[in-house]
């Protein structure tokens, strides 16, 4: 059961949910619960029957338990009746405040999981509809099948003359709307999949799929970032479909970094030069030829294959444990028997101190690896975080690290007093060099702070902007009228550095900031460490939920950057080159290998080749997604990929051996054809 920890007791925190605190009251309410229901809060949780758990969790129903006097103190008397109390158990508990407290719901997010229906079991309908059956197939049965067996079932179907008169024409369109989803690579996929559990690329892909069926036209579509979580083999399909869509008389407006999509578009708008104050021009436009061969588009190099992708990248080659009967030349890490989700009791390998991509189409397995297994049983180990871990046999190799870390393009924080300078850290140095100096003899550092009441304003809290509710719309900021936006109180802005108050520093870019603490050592390390992954752009003060994906990414890789460390930690990034331009990738990866260089791991979840080809060790899952993947096509450095790549004979590919699992060979996989496409 996903809410405890079989090895502890109640009382040692086994229930993930609630650890029972110090309070005496607290505790003799536990105490008669426990005489009561017969519950053992003092044996590990693997020893309870299955009644004893689901009086735990469901509750004691209608009866009482009584609270005697002799629980509080050592009196004898223990017939000495106090009150009585009824417990509802830690499910309905839950449920209860849950609906009314949104905190609540937000700390059980992490508990929470969809199981299938008793009732049912998944399939959604009544008892009398899930006996129905069509041409020998139940509809629960065939909400389960993925798209690649369904539709060719479908598709045999032989109906008779009278059939065809009913249904024909529906048969007709439910074997079109199932080919619109497999054209843009939506073949893993079942009918019955719940929508949240579907990636941002998937639920792109399947609002298209459903454009494409309408046959509507003189329609503007608006598309960012389609290409999310798709492999480059499936890139084509994409584009086709997009290219149906224009062809039906459409507009296509596509927000794009993908090199295929680009050189598929018709027309062509490059922004720039830079980034935040340094673009928002358009500084190209027009066919791809023409972008590719104006001097003023950042992108046209990329393009034209003039300019690419490379990290200086000076590490020894890795050395196979499964190939060399040898001594290897560095640490590994393993897991043993993954066979969470789609993948199949397989053993896999990663090389430590070293830069790992882990491959392979749309729903092959990545994330289950990776997301599913590897760091949260790492988290839960070195963190003691309550994440729910993955099945798999056993990892080893763990004692080689002593922390995990996941870098991800999720919001730094979604408070508007959250901002890169206090994230990072950096802030805190400025207040301290501000309390410093000699205007500053009655000011302390927290009177630079606005999150206290000392020296901001107080009628903004320190936000420079006050929320004003409008209740069925969306809140609107506005100026704060008291401070007009500086966020301080007067006082505290008479204070200057050459010419610059405290709101100033806070208003200025990364780079800006750089400059005025050139001399300041501690300050200009970190501010130069934010230049380096591409922030330079940046407002110290800007708002972090104004921040993209890929800039909160940059500044939590800038933070852990300037931290001391220790070389032990292995760092997690899920598609890091989401949203990010040919330059800023080429900025990330840098800061990459510079964590690895100082001892650390990084794996990264991966479908841009230009990266994976700037990596130490490739993963490669497949061959395929959903049921037909979850097994290591591949493991081994990019080099050797693009070897076996041009290889491979195009017609019937040369098999390789499979690098972690007893090694059994299996057909290369499509990202090889993909080097040999780009190498």
């Amino acid at each position: 059961m996903m809410f405890i920890d079989g090895g502890l007791s109640l009382l040692d925190g086994g229930l993930l949910l609630w650890t029972p605190g110090e309070h005496p009251m607290e505790k003799v309410l536990l105490k008669a619960m426990a005489r009561q229901l017969e519950l053992p809060i003092d044996e590990p949780f693997c020893q309870w029957t299955n009644r004893q758990l689901h009086t735990l969790f469901q509750g004691s129903g209608d009866a009482l338990i009584p609270v005697f006097r002799s629980d509080l103190s050592d009196s004898q008397d223990s017939t000495a009746r106090w009150f009585e109390f009824r417990f509802e158990g830690i499910i309905p508990t839950l449920e209860h405040f849950s609906s009314f407290k949104h905190e609540i719901r937000y700390r059980l997010q992490e508990y929470l999981a969809d199981v299938p229906c008793r009732m049912c079991a998944g399939a959604k309908i009544n008892p009398q509809a899930a006996h129905m059956r069509w041409f020998g197939q139940r509809l629960g049965e065939l909400m389960l099948m993925p798209l690649d067996e369904l539709l060719p079932w479908i598709r045999a179907i032989d109906l008779s003359k009278h059939e065809v008169q009913v249904g024909g024409e529906l048969l007709r369109e439910i074997i079109q709307r199932l080919e619109f989803l497999v054209d843009v690579g939506l073949d893993y996929l079942t009918l019955g999949r719940t929508a949240n559990t579907l990636s941002g690329g998937e639920a792109q892909r399947i609002r298209l799929a459903s454009q494409l069926g309408t046959g509507l036209s003189g329609v503007l579509y608006v598309l960012d970032e389609p290409t999310i979580g798709l492999h480059p083999r499936d890139n084509d399909k994409l584009i086709r479909a997009m290219h149906n869509l224009r062809d039906l008389g459409n507009t296509l407006l596509v927000v794009e970094h993908d090199r295929d999509v680009i050189r598929s578009s018709d027309a062509i708008r490059d922004f720039g030069p830079g980034a935040g104050p340094q673009g928002g021009r358009i500084v190209a436009q027009g066919s791809l030829e023409e972008i590719q061969n104006n001097p003023d588009s950042v992108t046209g190099p990329y393009l034209k294959g003039t300019k690419s992708i490379q990290i200086d990248n000076t590490r020894k080659p890795i050395i196979d444990p499964t190939t060399s009967k040898e001594k290897t030349n560095c640490k590994w890490l393993t897991i043993r028997r993954a066979s969470h989700n789609t993948l199949k009791m397989i053993d896999v390998d990663f090389p430590l101190e070293h830069m790992i991509a882990v491959t392979g189409p749309s729903g092959s397995g990545k994330s289950s690896l990776v997301q599913g297994i590897l760091y949260p049983a790492l988290a839960r180990k070195y963190h003691r975080s309550n994440l729910i871990v993955g099945s798999h046999g056993g990892i080893e190799g763990e004692n080689y690290l002593n922390k995990i870390m996941q870098v991800d393009q999720s919001p730094l924080s979604n408070s508007p007093a959250s901002t890169p300078a206090t994230y990072t850290g950096v802030f805190d140095l400025i207040r301290q060099f501000y309390a410093q100096l000699p205007m500053s003899d009655v000011f302390h550092a927290s009177y630079f702070s606005f999150n206290t009441g000392l020296g901001r304003c107080e009628a903004c809290e320190g936000v420079g902007k006050r929320c004003i509710e409008m209740h069925f719309l969306p809140d609107v900021w506005i100026e704060c009228e008291v401070c007009q936006g500086k966020r301080f109180k007067e006082r505290v802005l008479a204070i200057k550095f050459q010419g610059h108050n405290i709101n100033d520093v806070l208003e200025s870019t990364t780079a800006e900031a750089l400059e005025l603490f050139k001399d300041q050592t501690k300050i200009a390390r970190m501010l130069k460490m934010m230049c380096d992954v591409g922030l330079s752009y940046v407002k110290l003060g800007q708002s972090a939920p104004t921040l993209s994906g890929g800039e909160a990414q940059r500044v939590k890789l800038a933070a852990e950057l300037v931290r001391p460390t220790t070389g032990k930690t292995l760092f997690v990034l899920d598609e890091p080159t989401t949203g990010l331009h040919f330059d800023d990738i080429n900025k990330l990866m840098n800061v990459l290998n510079r964590l690895v260089d100082q001892g650390n791991t990084v794996v990264i979840i991966e479908h841009n080749l230009e990266v994976i080809r700037n990596v130490d060790w490739v993963i490669d899952l497949g061959p395929e997604a959903g049921h037909a993947g979850g097994q290591v096509v591949f493991a081994g450095p990019p080099s050797e990929l693009i070897r076996y790549a041009r290889s491979a004979n195009p017609v019937a590919p040369r098999p390789i051996a499979r690098r972690s699992n007893g090694g059994k060979r299996m057909v290369v996989h499509e990202t090889h054809a993909e080097f040999e496409r780009e190498n």
